[in-house]
Parts: C-alpha cells; structure tokens; sequence
C-alpha cells in the first residue's frame, strides 16, 4: 500500500500509564465571523502553530472547526482559549466540551482484503 501511494505516513503509538497521563481533553467547537478563504487559512496557521491542540477539523454544519485540545488543567485551557483561540481574529464564538471518559480513542482503520 506504501508502494501504490494510499499509504502516505504511519506513525508508532505509545500507551501512557493513567498515573503519568494527567492532561485535561476537550473538544472545542470555533465558529468564524466570515467564512472566507482568508479567514479559513488564518485560524488554521494559528491552530498548525500551537501543541495543545491535537486535532483540528474543518465542519460542515453548526460551526466551522472542531477541536481536540490537551493541556494539564482547566486554567491552562482557560489561559489557552482566552490567549490563543478567542484572540484569533475572526473567532466569532467558541464551545467546549471536557470528555470525563475515554471511552474508545483509536486510529486504527480496516482496510478489507
């Protein structure tokens, strides 16, 4: 699948131990003021620039982006959506919401014979 193109990059995965792992996760939905292409590229450089955010997904529907955001307490979530996503221009409106359980997380696709 690598030689045929349909695999462009893997990656190795790490179990961390519940002790160790005491980082907050959120989802967050952003909402822009104006959906142009302008506006669209510029909350994606800033969200490319910043490590607490592990996910960043362009959406259709309610709002435009939907984010997955790690850091280790909820006054650094406070500190990073105040400073870092609501000062984003653009940025009409943001929701969160803190996952109390992990349920499932995975990456892992099947792929049919």
């Amino acid at each position: 699948m690598v030689e045929s193109g349909r695999i462009t990059r893997s990656t190795e995965e790490c179990e961390i131990s519940r002790s160790c792992h005491s980082a907050t996760s959120s989802k967050a939905a952003i909402t822009l003021d104006r959906t142009t292409p302008d506006a669209f590229e510029r909350f994606k450089q800033v969200m490319l620039a910043h490590d607490e955010v592990m996910e960043c997904h362009m959406v259709a529907g309610g709002f435009d982006y939907l984010l997955k955001v790690r850091v280790t307490d909820m006054e650094s979530y406070r500190r990073f959506l105040g400073d870092r996503i609501a000062a984003v221009r653009g940025v009409q409106q943001t929701h969160t919401y803190f996952v109390m359980e992990e349920v499932k997380s995975t990456h892992v696709i099947v792929v049919p014979d």
